[in-house]
């Protein structure tokens, strides 16, 4: 008689597997059938996973291969934050049924590009600005920090700090001020153009414009 299985049932058995099956799992176990892509976001936005190097799909590491570490990292946060397994529907979720996805953060500082601007929120309420724009080199150049509106990116103006850039466009600046805000707003200034990006409390962001 022959042995027979379902079509894809052992195909990854014993074999490496990467993170963007692994959501897919995940998300399967929690009562919901997305498509790969939106089980990314879904994972990132109940922080099931957590990406490489930020929390935005972009930044999940989709086809790194989970070591045992980051299988046990994954299970602890499941522990936690997923209260029961619940099978997954055979008709696919309405994408109304996706979470927002989270404020934007990164884990890992990246290299400066050639528009590059990180804002670091400390714990205690410093911020910290660099970057590098090399079409601004040897220029004074201006920081804005401004409260964070929902919705908005228009809030109150809480400092300016002058900033010249070095031979290579490249700045280093830290507030004078410490904030108590959940988020705030931190804008570059130049001649021509502004520069947004906003940061989380105890959080890093980081933006390329040269894209």
């Amino acid at each position: 008689m022959t042995n027979r299985t379902r079509p894809g049932k052992n195909d990854f058995r014993d074999k490496p597997i990467n993170r963007y099956r692994v959501a897919g799992l995940i998300v399967s176990a929690n009562g919901v059938n997305f498509n790969f892509p939106q089980a990314v976001n879904y994972v990132l936005a109940h922080n099931y996973m957590r990406g490489i190097e930020g929390n935005q799909s972009k930044m999940f590491g989709s086809n790194d291969i989970v070591t045992r570490a980051q299988a046990a990292v994954i299970l602890k946060h499941l522990q936690s934050d997923m209260k029961q397994l619940v099978g997954a529907p055979k008709k696919v979720t309405s994408e109304k049924k996706l979470p927002e996805n989270p404020f934007t953060e990164v884990y890992i500082k990246p290299a400066l590009g050639s528009k590059t601007l990180i804002a670091e929120f400390h714990a205690e309420g410093k911020v910290s600005v660099e970057g590098q724009f090399a079409d601004q080199a040897n220029k004074q150049l201006e920081i804005q920090i401004d409260k964070h509106l929902d919705n908005s990116r228009r809030g109150k103006m809480l400092e300016k700090i002058p900033v010249q850039t070095d031979s290579s466009g490249r700045f280093s600046i830290s507030s004078q001020g410490t904030y108590g805000d959940a988020i705030l707003n931190v804008y570059l200034r130049t001649e021509g153009t502004t520069y947004y990006i906003g940061v989380k409390r105890g959080t890093m962001n980081a933006s390329d414009y040269s894209r």
